[in-house]
């Protein structure tokens, strides 16, 4: 009695394992979406690209050699598709964003239905099955998609061959075939899987790799090498939705704060406000970063002159309606100065000088006595 409950008890733990290891590959298939696109394009394209020059490669052989000369129509065939697939990958895939992942069963379908033709009608109907073998592993190894679509494919592709294989061929050539197929289908399957574990691997820790590289360790926010990634994208002409509006914020007195209620405190300060910023930028569609010390810049989008005034009041305003003590400042509670600038150029966009008009508007605002916005005023 106590071994079956033994045995059960390690059969629910293996399926719990599996289970958390099918949700941690599907968030990870899911957190790293462009980097499999971009993988599958570049897969797709060369593996387009090698077809074309292999098939055409065979068309030219079919010239010289006679056993040859039955497929020619089908290398014809496989190599104008893999030229126009390759062509197409080339000027439209990657430029208009279209997804490559059909493509890959497209372009392996036509190997496929390839390697059958070679297989059943070539050298009186008795080839061989090494070419199906190699692009069904080819194809498992190369593809990122998800698992089931993959071996789903791969399995329906095998069952396809061995029952061209009976029809088609010989009792002992059929045999072989099937005993090959099957072999290749699993080991297919069991390799692909490997490969693309470790791939997604790779993807997911090159992501945390950026993304701690990209964020403020302290308040989790974007830091200041974030911001100039972002302004370089801005600042291309294809850029679709750039920054039109910066907001540069300081937490008053904060050095004081520090000294009075000690470092740790101060660091608790900085990472409520600096995810109130963030929050508060994911509701106003404006982007934050921590850019130096206990200062914040938020970048808007699509705000005019007055817009952005009034986003940066509201901030001053909704920081001051927290209500955080801060027993020995004048209001008893923290507060933060914020100076905005509206970019006005039409042309080429200056968000260096955006940033410092910002940051000068917001000494404005701290001259004047701190807890205000101040908009710059361009003369």
């Amino acid at each position: 009695m106590r071994q079956n409950v033994t045995y059960r008890t390690q059969i629910r733990k293996y399926l719990f394992s599996r289970k958390e290891k099918y949700e941690k590959l599907k968030t990870d298939t899911i957190n790293n979406k462009e980097r499999i696109r971009e993988h599958n394009y570049i897969m797709f394209r060369n593996s387009s690209l090698l077809f074309f020059l292999l098939m055409a490669l065979l068309v030219v052989f079919t010239f010289f050699f006679s056993e040859l000369q039955g497929g020619r129509t089908v290398y014809s065939i496989s190599a104008v598709c893999g030229g126009l697939l390759y062509l197409f990958a080339v000027l439209l895939l990657k430029k208009h964003t279209i997804a490559p992942l059909p493509f890959h069963y497209i372009l392996y379908t036509i190997s496929l239905w390839m390697a059958c033709e070679d297989s059943f009608f070539l050298n009186n109907g008795e080839g061989s099955a090494v070419a199906f073998c190699g692009i069904i592993l080819i194809f498992s190894i190369l593809t990122m998609d998800l698992f089931y679509r993959i071996d789903a494919y791969i399995i329906a592709a095998t069952i396809i061959f061995i029952l061209c294989a009976c029809c088609f061929k010989s009792k002992p050539g059929a045999f072989r075939d099937i005993v090959n197929s099957i072999l290749f289908c699993i080991l297919a399957i069991a390799i692909g899987r490997i490969s693309r574990e470790s791939k997604l691997s790779d993807f997911e820790n090159q992501r945390i790799c950026r993304m701690e590289r990209n964020l403020d360790t302290l308040t989790g926010i974007p830091n200041r090498r974030s911001l100039f990634e972002a302004l370089g994208v801005c600042e291309k002409t294809i850029c679709p939705d750039p920054y039109t509006g910066a907001i540069m914020i300081d937490i008053d007195n904060f050095k004081t704060y520090n000294d009075t209620y000690g470092h740790q405190a101060g660091d608790k300060i900085l990472k409520q406000i600096g995810c109130f910023l963030r929050d508060y930028g994911i509701d106003f569609k404006f982007d934050v970063f921590r850019y130096g010390g206990e200062e914040f810049l938020a970048m808007t989008r699509d705000s005019d002159d007055s817009r952005l005034n009034a986003l940066a009041e509201n901030i001053v305003k909704t920081i001051r309606d927290l209500r955080i003590p801060y027993k020995v400042s004048k209001p008893k509670i923290i507060t933060i100065s914020a100076g905005c600038s509206f970019l006005k150029e039409n042309g080429h966009r200056h968000y260096e000088k955006l940033i410092q008009q910002a940051d000068t508007a917001l000494y404005s605002a701290k001259n004047a006595g701190r807890n205000q916005s101040v908009r710059y005023t361009h003369e």
